[in-house]
Parts: C-alpha cells; sequence; structure tokens
C-alpha cells in the first residue's frame, strides 16, 4: 500500500459503515469458531476422556459427537472465508475492500482524527496542582496531539499491510481451496457440472489439525482489522479461556 501523502483528519462515515458493518458480523462468527473449537479440541484430544469412554457403549455416540464438532467447526471457517456474493459474511471481501485507496485513506485518516482531535481524548491531571503548571500540561498536550495523529496513521498503515500480507499468503490460498472442497462434499455440491465425477480434484483434502491452522490464522488477521479500521483489539485469548473452562467442566460430567 502506497503512503498516504496528508493526513487530514477527514474520512467517509458512509463508506467505513460498511467495513465496520462486515467486521461486526465476522467477529460474531469468530465467536461461534472459538466456542466450537474449544469443545471439539476438549473431546478430541483429552486422553483422560477418550481413555473413560473407550469400550463404552457411549464411545459411538461420543465418536459421533467428536466428528460433527469438526464437521460444525469447518463449515463456521468456510462462512468466514467465503467469498460468494450472496454471502452475508465474508472476510475474502472485507480485505479486498480494503484494498481500495479510498477505503484506506478513510481509514487511516480516521484513525488520525481519532488520535488528534481533543474531544476523543482525556488528559490525566491532579486537581491539586499548581494553575499554571496545569495549564502549562495541558498546552503542551495539545501540541502534541497532531504527532500523536500521525503516529496512529503510520500505525494504521503498517497495520493494513501486514493483515493485506498475511490474507495473500499462498499456504492459506492452499488451505482454503481444500476448505471449499470440504464444504462442497459436505453438502453434495458439484461447482463444475462439465467435470465428470470420477475425475480427480487437484486440491488437497483438509487433515486432521488443519482446522485448527485455519483458525489461529484468521483470528490473526481479524484482530489486525479491528486494531487497523475500528481502532480496537478484541482479545479473543480471553474469550477461549472462558469456553474452555466451560468445555472442560461439561466433559468433566461425562
Amino acid at each position: 500500500m502506497k503512503p498516504i501523502a496528508k493526513y487530514n483528519g477527514r474520512y467517509n462515515k458512509q463508506l467505513l459503515s460498511k467495513i465496520d458493518r462486515a467486521l461486526e458480523e465476522i467477529t460474531t462468527e469468530i465467536d461461534i469458531a472459538i466456542a466450537t473449537n474449544e469443545i471439539y479440541q476438549t473431546c478430541a484430544y483429552d486422553k483422560g476422556l477418550t481413555r473413560r469412554l473407550n469400550n463404552t457403549l457411549e464411545a459411538n455416540a461420543y465418536n459421533v459427537v467428536v466428528s460433527q464438532l469438526q464437521y460444525a467447526l469447518l463449515l463456521t471457517l468456510f462462512r468466514i472465508w467465503d467469498n460468494h456474493p450472496q454471502s452475508s459474511v465474508s472476510l475474502p471481501r472485507t480485505i479486498e475492500m480494503l484494498t481500495r485507496g479510498d477505503v484506506q485513506s478513510a481509514v487511516i485518516n480516521r484513525q488520525y482524527h481519532w488520535a488528534s482531535d481533543p474531544k476523543h481524548r482525556k488528559i490525566h491531571t491532579f486537581d491539586n496542582e499548581d494553575p499554571e503548571k496545569r495549564k502549562l500540561i495541558e498546552g503542551m498536550w495539545l501540541a502534541s496531539l497532531p504527532e500523536r495523529g500521525a503516529n496512529a496513521a503510520k500505525d494504521t498503515q503498517a497495520r493494513v499491510n501486514r493483515c493485506l500480507r498475511m490474507a495473500n499468503h499462498k499456504s492459506l490460498d492452499r488451505l482454503r481451496e481444500s476448505l471449499k472442497r470440504f464444504r462442497n462434499k459436505a453438502i453434495a455440491h458439484m461447482p463444475d457440472r462439465r467435470a465428470p465425477i470420477w475425475q480427480p480434484s487437484k486440491v488437497v483434502p483438509l487433515k486432521n489439525g488443519d482446522e485448527k491452522i485455519i483458525l489461529e490464522r484468521t483470528l490473526r488477521i481479524v484482530t489486525e482489522l479491528n486494531l487497523s479500521v475500528r481502532g480496537t483489539g478484541f482479545d479473543f485469548a480471553d474469550t477461549r479461556k472462558i469456553w474452555r473452562s466451560y468445555s472442560r467442566a461439561f466433559w468433566k460430567r461425562m
């Protein structure tokens, strides 16, 4: 991305509202994926649980639950990465929107505005301070706001570049194609009706553990997107910790 020549703090609110709404929907799907993943990881890889249920009647139901949790996780990840025009949630389309120059300029100038506008910043002073000293501190603080805005804009520009690099990595393309193939098989969908059914696919099928790789990389991209576009950081680590505790409490009763 080319550097924005001048930061003026002006941006198209209507333009950014679209990408803000898209990120809200994607973050909601991310929460569902995290919850499903933590429950799946606990029941699929907890040695104590598998040992306890091994060679029991409950093991048959347990195997169905494990496979269906993995199935649900993969379909949730596909919904996030789906690029179909009619899809309401699409991380690729959101990233593609971010490659536009007008969107980049609006995102960066909004961050500049938030960092440099006194209405969005608070100065911390003590009530018992000397009035002259307090006035001096406030004057220095106000004088530093343009520099703070410029730094915020540069940081945002770097985050956008980093996000685009992560989203366009070739290894992620392979996983996305494998994810799409899994989805097509799951709903018995044949994308190219001209191709014979017996023709082997060139796409490498998903392996156990690929869902974790896709989720981890998706979390990093969405975190960078939220920081650069909305100026907010979602700590998905806390969400994972909470759902992990829920999952362990649930499976402990089995």
